[in-house]
């Protein structure tokens, strides 16, 4: 597993003059060997990286004439003061001989369990709107006060938290057990949405992206096998919800999932409490010239906020 050889991987270290001063090399040779959990072996590497002449950054500083158009942005920021409650996933290899064969998955059926009883997060929800919206029909976008009948939410935020959850796999073939392990979960996140009167919210486990698999030693699904993102529990409540200082959300609907190796659904039934905190506004605005984009990564964002004008 990557655990069992991510503290033999080389790395080398540079100074901050090294790295503002470029032409230079990063020796990440080398040779080690590690044993355990019934598997041994040696990590090799040839790898030198050789670092250029740094590039200067664009001047964010608009030409004389340009338009500027302004834009509001309200953050407001959750304390994750709980979350608990179980996903399982219930999957199966690939029906198709010359795939099964290939992973080594061919009759293969399993099942994971994960439970969580994980406490101190944080979120955030995020809302756009052009320059001239006063404060409260912002915050009105927010679902944080309320705003009439023309009023609709339109704010897309995430939040995260570290430990406090567990993973149990069991897998058999063909009828007959091949595999248990259990392992711990880093953490977990959320994708929070408030669109029109509801606020959805997304589960995944926080597993790395790029890594093989599960942080088991079962065969299974890795994350690219699962729903984009991870998804594997959903829910939502009113967006009038986040009113309340304290409120609670229920994720009790599974996904289903289809990747290259292995493909099954997930049941969910997790409680998150929040607690909003902090709401902050502030104003900022964007140069536009025809062919020209200033402020490199702000373009998704203002293309959110004329969409929800």
């Amino acid at each position: 597993m990557d655990a069992d050889v991510r503290g033999l991987l080389p790395a080398g270290r540079l100074t901050a003059q090294q790295l503002a001063t470029g032409r230079t090399a990063v020796d990440l040779r080398g040779e080690r060997t590690f044993a355990g959990h019934g598997l041994a072996g040696t990590v090799r590497s040839s790898v030198v990286l050789d670092l250029g002449v740094p590039a200067r950054p664009p001047s964010d500083r608009p030409p004389r004439g340009a338009h500027v158009s302004r834009f509001k942005v309200a953050t407001v920021r959750f304390s994750i003061e709980r979350v608990t409650g179980r996903v399982a996933l219930n999957f199966g290899g690939p029906a198709e001989p010359e795939l099964c064969d290939a992973l080594d998955a061919c009759g293969l059926t399993g099942a994971i369990q994960l439970s969580t009883a994980a406490s101190h997060g944080r979120a955030q929800l995020v809302a756009i709107a052009p320059g001239r919206l006063s404060r409260r029909r912002l915050l009105a976008r927010l679902g944080l006060v309320g705003g009439g009948r023309r009023a609709r939410a339109a704010g897309f935020g995430s939040g995260s938290w570290t430990g406090g959850g567990t993973m149990s796999a069991s897998l058999s073939r063909s009828g007959v057990p091949a595999c248990r392990d259990d392992a711990d979960l880093p953490g977990g996140d959320l994708v929070l949405a408030a669109r029109g009167s509801t606020l959805t919210a997304a589960y995944s486990a926080g597993l790395d992206p790029t890594a093989a698999g599960l942080p088991t030693r079962c065969p299974g699904p890795a994350v690219s096998d699962l729903r984009e993102g991870g998804v594997l529990g959903t829910g939502s409540a009113p967006s009038a919800i986040l009113r309340h200082r304290r409120f609670t959300l229920h994720l009790r609907r599974g996904t289903q999932f289809s990747g290259e190796g292995y493909g099954g659904s997930s049941t969910a039934d997790l409680t998150v409490v929040m607690r909003r905190g902090r709401v902050a506004v502030r104003s900022f605005g964007i140069p536009a010239r025809p062919g020209i984009t200033y402020f490199t990564g702000v373009d998704q964002i203002v293309r959110s906020a004329r969409r929800v004008r």
